[in-house]
């Protein structure tokens, strides 16, 4: 533990000479969050396709996490930043001599910054959603953090004003023992968008919507099947796993819902796959998550 606060320190002394003595972790962690994403997308279909592991996957896969982990490492720390800085100036003597001048104990002021706070709520999930539509342009990948912080921030502010007015006033008093419950519905709310948002991050990068090689996998997945859709699980840069919903029976004889096909990723470059095939249709079908954009052929 000791040597971890040590380290922390240093980094906070002096980030540049801290990553400078420590190249080797540059190096290491993209390879470390690479390989706990591949084995977390592998494990999830079933733990006995980890075999299917690409160790020249890592890499990428490693630095698309880093990249999203620095995002929101940088938002997180903007976050404490402000919120301890709003926090001291709360505490200070000079409370007295804030903008505020209103005097304590407003209705219609405790009630106004409530109201601001349901209308934080509205902002944030239109701009959930406007970011979620967007989320393959680099503005919205990188402004979906800091947008939804300021927002929160906001929000906390506007409960605790609405606190601050009231705490004079009879009626409202109660309101004071009541009032951090909306501040847990607001981050209810923010980690349920955040989901929202990281779901559809991994629906993007698994394999773009307007990829139209896509088109070859189907076309080779159903000249081996016979499978009325086909749902693509996970991809790396030798396999790609694609579930084939069907009734089928096991080793057993008990029929299953779906089975599993990997094929090779250059079937997916493989454009002769279609030549002849009049069947196509662009469809939707769902990921193994969430709804993404895959084409799906229907018989």
């Amino acid at each position: 533990m000791n040597e971890l606060v040590e380290i922390y320190w240093n980094f906070k002394k002096s980030p540049l000479k801290f990553l400078k003595n420590n190249l080797n972790l540059i190096v290491i962690l993209p390879a470390l969050l690479g390989g706990m994403w591949q084995l977390i997308e592998l494990s999830r279909i079933s733990f006995s396709f980890i075999r299917f592991f690409s160790v020249s996957q890592i890499i990428p896969d490693g630095l698309l996490v880093l990249l999203f982990l620095t995002i929101f490492s940088i938002s997180v720390f903007i976050l404490f930043y402000f919120w301890k800085k709003l926090d001291d100036d709360t505490n200070t003597d000079d409370t007295e001599k804030n903008v505020f001048t209103v005097k304590r104990g407003k209705i219609f002021l405790s009630i106004l910054f409530l109201i601001l706070v349901f209308g934080c709520l509205i902002i944030a999930k239109y701009s959930n959603d406007y970011f979620i539509a967007n989320i393959e342009k680099i503005p919205s990948l990188f402004l979906y953090f800091p947008v939804n912080i300021l927002i929160t921030l906001f929000a906390f502010a506007f409960i605790n004003l609405s606190i601050y007015f009231c705490k004079d006033v009879e009626l409202l008093h109660h309101f004071r023992k009541v009032a951090p419950i909306f501040g847990v519905i607001l981050v209810f709310i923010q980690v349920t968008m955040l989901f929202e948002f990281m779901v559809k991050f991994h629906d993007v990068f698994l394999l773009p919507a307007e990829l139209k090689n896509i088109d070859n996998l189907i076309c080779k997945a159903e000249k081996i099947e016979n499978s009325a859709t086909f749902e693509i699980l996970y991809s790396n840069d030798k396999y790609i796993f694609v579930k084939c919903h069907k009734l089928v029976k096991d080793r057993n004889g008990k029929l299953r819902p779906s089975e599993i096909r990997i094929f090779k990723f250059e079937d997916l470059l493989d454009d002769s796959a279609c030549i002849g095939n009049k069947r196509m249709k662009e469809k939707i079908v769902k990921d193994s998550i969430r709804d993404s954009k895959i084409p799906i052929i229907n018989d």
